[in-house]
C-alpha cells in the first residue's frame, strides 16, 4: 500500500480557497487566504476550539463576512473553511462562542 504525501502549506492554500468558493461563495487570491492567516496568528479573530495538537477553530470577520476557519499551527497555514452547519456538528468547537462570537 502506498502511502499518502503529507500535505503542505502549498495543499491547505489550494484546499482552503476551494472551500471558500464551496461554503461562502468568496472567491480569494493567495494574498487574501494569507491575510485571513496573517490576522488569525494576530489573534484578531475569536477562539473557538482546539481540534488536535496542530488544529485551532476560529471565527473572523473578513470584508463584512463571517468565515469559520482551522488553522494548522504546523504548516502555518488557514486548512480550510467551515460553514456554520458543518461547526454546528463539530465536537471540537465551543457552541457558546460560536454564536456569541464577532
Amino acid at each position: 500500500m502506498l502511502r499518502k504525501k503529507p500535505k503542505t502549506a502549498k495543499d491547505l492554500l489550494r484546499h482552503s480557497k476551494k472551500r471558500a468558493i464551496e461554503r461562502y461563495n468568496l472567491y480569494l487570491t493567495n494574498n487574501e487566504v494569507y491575510e485571513i492567516r496573517d490576522l488569525l496568528v494576530a489573534g484578531k479573530g475569536t477562539y473557538l476550539g482546539t481540534e488536535s495538537h496542530s488544529k485551532t477553530h476560529w471565527k473572523l470577520n473578513y470584508k463584512g463576512v463571517e468565515l469559520i476557519t482551522v488553522y494548522d499551527k504546523n504548516r502555518r497555514m488557514v486548512a480550510t473553511f467551515l460553514d456554520l452547519n458543518m461547526a454546528n456538528n463539530n465536537d471540537y468547537i465551543d457552541k457558546n462562542l460560536l454564536t456569541n462570537a464577532g
